[in-house]
């Protein structure tokens, strides 16, 4: 093939490259760890842990790395609430808010089959010593259990009240099962008892009751756990029972006070002689040895447990707590080993560094925001512990030189604050305290400007001390973005838009709009040069709807709009879930079901969808200057998205020579060597190898145009 021919072929290959179109993105990363407290856990072989989550998600963690594995999703939205493993562990049957119980794989993570749903939400789940079974219950009182093999009901038993828990026995011939008070009714008058049940039929056998004979009152049974066949185990709010498993008779009642903590609702079995139980409102890990009236306090203080569970063979406590962390413990010294970090709630706010290399994002209740490196996804920085009651903050910044990061989140008092963190030292700056809203860094003057509920001012990076400052009437601001020529233009809650200079954060005037603006959008690279800025109006043409509205960045007149291009998140979160192309004629809409429908702009239709995995997506952001586009979910996942937008339907090549300005009003700059490799984006991208030949192709609209490089100089 002779070098010309050879060209041609490039060319026709990286054009058809660009030409295809894809219904799943191009994942490149992912990161997250459980978004809400675990409602169980169980160790596995070979080193692994599996949580259940009220996330709505059912994780595998490899304790040698720390780090998760295998993520199945196995609801649409905070509906996890029971799960079971299988003794061969190839299977973890999950139980949800929905009612649906559903059978997945572990190695794989796929769905094999659904057994069934119940009426109400499951409350737990446990499965035959043998795997052959799995006993259900709900929120209603039914109790069933389902055959695996062929997927039916073998028997069914109907109480009263909530199933709390369900224990089997290691013989499989019988299970306590624990109930919880039914809405309305006075637990100094109703009994809450646990019920001895035999398999099968699911006869009650006995009924034990946590109050001591003749003491009057009621206190229900939290937890049961089988020593043996013959033994059982379990707790009261005052109490641990022994309780003969055959009989239901109480063998031996030890008295247990955990003052405000409410008592023992946790209980894990260590060996035949030793149990571990927690409190309910913290984390207090006691050991109780049969035969000993002392106990061991293994910790006395921390977090409210969800979820305990024991590996008896490697002598390991799991503790999963009510801040999304799995803590493991050594037993054979009761020494903190260390934990699985999770991240509590959704992802809500996402900012760039100024050259895209890093983003940071935060949660809505976590005491972490992460920075994340955009290319591999690896975490380059946590901050932790800020010092705030309501986490999430209002707005997230990076200065210029990305030294600092600021954020407003707020305090202990209630109040929402400027904060500082320095990227240098790894360090929380305590000088920074002054009262905020919203927080920004003008591209064009490096100063930050801060803004209040009635005042704004502007600071030199990691200087506390403000440059300027001035009162302005009454704002609250929502939202703030550095536009070009140093303005900034922050949206209020009065529906009104006010031009700030980027030097001095004076207020240069005022735009009244027809309703909230809960977004701007700045479709342009780093330097913040827009011809267009989108607004994202909330409620202004249907409720509960997100217009966008694309006004000229100079006069912010309207040039066009988009009516109800998306909705609010399902909390009620109007921001962050629509973002545009930098050529504003494609739009990225979260949805509710995990998708992101991609909307053009002329046509208001929707030409492609991007999967994320199932969960809602909580936030979208674009790279500053390339178009990778960064996506949250509701279970806490942070995806970056290679390459979303769609490709032109037609390909035509054009011997016309390429222009540096006609790169630049490009839509997109693609760079390839003669061997196929994309070696840069953008229209400004520097030839690293500029002895070698190089392709260049150029997307104009629905149009390609491509062009030979030879030594550094357009063919």
């Amino acid at each position: 093939m002779n070098r010309t021919v050879f060209i041609l072929v490039m060319l026709i290959v990286i054009s058809g490259a660009l030409t295809a179109q894809t219904q799943f993105p191009d994942v490149l990363w992912e990161r997250g760890g459980n978004t809400r407290p675990a409602y169980d856990i169980a160790p596995l072989s070979k080193g692994r842990l599996i949580v259940g989550s009220y996330d709505g998600s059912v994780r595998v963690w490899d304790l040698a790395t720390r780090s998760s594995t295998l993520t199945l999703i196995t609801s649409r939205f905070l509906g996890g609430r029971a799960m079971g493993v299988t003794p061969d562990e190839e299977m973890v049957v999950t139980g949800d808010a929905d009612g649906w119980v559903r059978c997945w794989s572990i190695e794989s993570g796929r769905l094999l089959f659904t057994l069934g749903r119940h009426n109400a939400r499951i409350n737990d789940v446990a499965c035959s010593p043998t795997g052959q079974w799995v006993a259900v219950g709900d929120s209603a009182g039914v109790v069933r259990r389902w055959d695996l093999d062929s997927r039916t009901i073998l028997d069914t038993m109907l109480l009263t009240s909530p199933i709390r828990s369900i224990s089997v026995s290691p013989d499989g011939r019988s299970m306590v099962v624990t109930t919880s008070l039914a809405d309305g009714k006075n637990p100094d008058t109703v009994p809450n008892p646990a019920r001895i049940v035999s398999i099968p039929g699911l006869s009650v056998r006995a009924i034990i009751d946590g109050v001591a004979p003749g003491s009057g009152g009621t206190s229900p049974i939290y937890e049961a756990a089988y020593v043996s066949s013959s033994e059982i185990y379990m707790v009261t709010s005052n109490a641990i029972l022994t309780v003969d498993g055959a009989t239901g008779a109480v063998l031996d009642r030890r008295s247990v006070d955990y003052g405000i903590a409410g008592g023992p609702e946790f209980l894990v079995v260590e060996d035949s002689a030793r149990v571990i139980t927690a409190g309910v409102l913290f984390a207090g890990l006691r050991r109780y040895v049969k035969g000993r009236s002392d106990v061991d306090t293994i910790i006395e203080f921390g977090r409210q447990v969800s979820a305990l569970a024991v590996d008896r063979k490697n002598r390991r406590l799991f503790m999963a707590t009510q801040g999304s962390d799995v803590q493991i413990w050594d037993l054979s010294a009761d020494t903190f080993m260390f934990d699985l970090e999770g991240m509590t709630g959704y992802l809500r706010r996402a900012a760039w560094t100024n050259d895209g290399s890093r983003i940071a994002t935060a949660s809505t209740s976590s005491d972490r925001i992460r920075l994340i490196d955009a290319v591999d996804g690896s975490v380059a920085e946590n901050v932790v512990n800020p010092p705030w009651g309501f986490p999430t903050p209002a707005a997230m910044t990076f200065d210029n030189d990305a030294t600092s990061l600021y954020f407003t989140p707020v305090g202990d008092d209630g109040v929402r604050r400027l904060r500082r963190f320095d990227l240098r030292t790894s360090t929380l700056d305590d000088r920074f305290t002054q009262r905020a809203s919203t927080v920004v860094t003008s591209r064009s003057t490096n100063r930050v400007i801060v803004l209040s509920r009635d005042s704004v001012f502007a600071l030199e990076s990691g200087n506390p001390q403000p440059l300027v400052a001035s009162t302005i009437d009454v704002c609250s601001p929502w939202v703030a973005v550095s536009t070009r020529d140093g303005r900034i233009i922050t949206s209020c809650a009065d529906s009104t838009l006010r031009i700030l200079d980027g030097l001095t954060g004076q207020v240069l005037s005022t735009v009244p709009v027809s309703s909230s603006v809960v977004d701007i959008l700045v479709p342009a690279s780093s330097d913040g040069n827009a011809d267009v800025l989108v607004l994202l109006h909330y409620g202004r043409t249907q409720p509960d709807a997100v217009d966008a509205v694309i006004v000229d960045a100079s006069t912010l007149q309207e040039v066009s709009s988009l009516s109800a291009i998306g909705t609010p998140f399902i909390d009620g979160f109007l921001g962050n879930r629509i973002a545009c192309s930098r050529s504003a004629e494609f739009f990225a809409v979260g949805q509710d079901d995990g998708t992101i429908a991609i909307i053009e702009r002329s046509t208001r239709l929707r030409v492609k969808t991007l999967e994320t995995g199932g969960s809602p997506v909580t936030f979208i952001t674009v790279h500053p200057e390339r178009e990778w586009m960064v996506a949250g979910t509701a279970d806490g996942r942070v995806l970056r998205l290679n390459d979303p937008w769609p490709k032109p339907t037609s390909s035509v090549v054009d011997a016309d020579v390429l222009t540096p300005e006609q790169l630049r009003n490009a839509d997109v700059v693609q760079w390839y060597l003669l061997d196929g490799r994309c070696v840069g984006i953008g229209a400004d991208h520097h030839l690293l190898y500029p002895h070698q030949p190089h392709v260049v192709v150029a997307r104009f609209g629905n149009r390609i145009k491509t062009q030979l490089i030879l030594y550094g100089a357009m063919r």
